[in-house]
């Protein structure tokens, strides 16, 4: 049995299945701050936080 991804593309409403389906979501993802969406507080990623910090073992870690 093989999984299937099916949703909407945010750019012109028109189906995208599978891999266009799980690129479209994982961007979704890093670009939303978490803690930006009300109902989902830990949706989203700490990308933007980490821009313009010193390059350190840690924030590499991180990300």
């Amino acid at each position: 049995m093989t999984a299937r991804y099916l949703g909407m593309n945010r750019s012109d409403g028109l189906t995208v299945t599978d891999l266009e389906h799980i690129s479209q979501s994982i961007g979704d993802i890093l670009r939303t701050p978490v803690g930006s969406r009300v109902m989902r507080r830990d949706y989203g990623s700490l990308l933007a936080s980490m821009i313009d910090q010193p390059q350190t073992p840690a924030l590499e870690l991180q990300i």
